[in-house]
């Protein structure tokens, strides 16, 4: 009897302790900012560049990074969604308790722009984030695609996708997203309550002012 009153007594504090301890860690100190993007766009490069300040070598990440930037004068979370689908569901969990979202686009792999606009179409429809930088990255690159051509190739793709939505009856969670009757322009988001911004630079090189200005902007 003893054993199992001190198991019974043992088992909450631990319990306790640990949700106390996970719900500080889940939880962002700082005003939180969300790096997206596909795979090989830059995002984790962006990420050790703005809360370590260093350009390590890095490789397609298969993990969620998370740590503190120093942007200007204030402090924000910087998180690392890795562009893999498989974590979409934390991408989309982050969105509702975030300040911004950095979408990295790598301006050099076109069949990526595919896969970045259907992630864009994803968030629009069902989460709405307020501010959004969209940032083609690799302009540095000779065979870097134009930041018009880019927009274009997404707007399409997120127009294709919209259309289709609208014709599957059995989506009710969606919301519609751009101007009623007009082809899709991130311009008409401003209807829905999301500020989408487009930029180019270069993570690489460290010509990616637009992103701090943005960060700092939001927070």
């Amino acid at each position: 009897m003893d054993s199992l009153y001190l198991i019974l007594i043992i088992i909450p504090i631990i319990l306790i302790l640990y949700f106390k301890f996970f719900s500080k860690s889940s939880s962002p100190k700082h005003p939180e900012i969300v790096i997206s993007g596909p795979s090989g766009s830059g995002k984790t490069m962006l990420y050790y560049k703005l809360t370590e300040n260093r350009s390590p070598t890095t490789v397609s990440s298969l993990k969620i990074n998370q740590g503190t930037a120093t942007i200007g004068s204030k402090l924000a979370t910087i998180t690392d969604i890795p562009g893999h689908n498989y974590f979409q569901k934390n991408l989309l969990s982050k969105l509702p308790r975030s300040k911004g979202l950095i979408m990295l686009i790598d301006s050099t792999d076109k069949p990526s722009f595919k896969k970045a606009a259907e992630d864009l179409f994803e968030i629009f429809s069902t989460h709405n984030p307020k501010q959004v930088l969209i940032f083609c990255n690799k302009q540095d690159q000779p065979l870097a695609k134009k930041t018009l051509m880019i927009e274009s190739e997404l707007s399409t793709e997120i127009e294709r996708l919209r259309k289709i939505k609208v014709s599957d009856l059995t989506d009710t969670l969606r919301k519609p997203i751009g101007k009623e009757g007009e082809r899709f322009d991130f311009c008409h988001m401003e209807e829905n309550g999301v500020l989408v911004e487009i930029f180019e630079g270069s993570v690489e090189t460290n010509d990616f002012e637009p992103i701090t200005r943005f960060i700092e902007k939001v927070i």
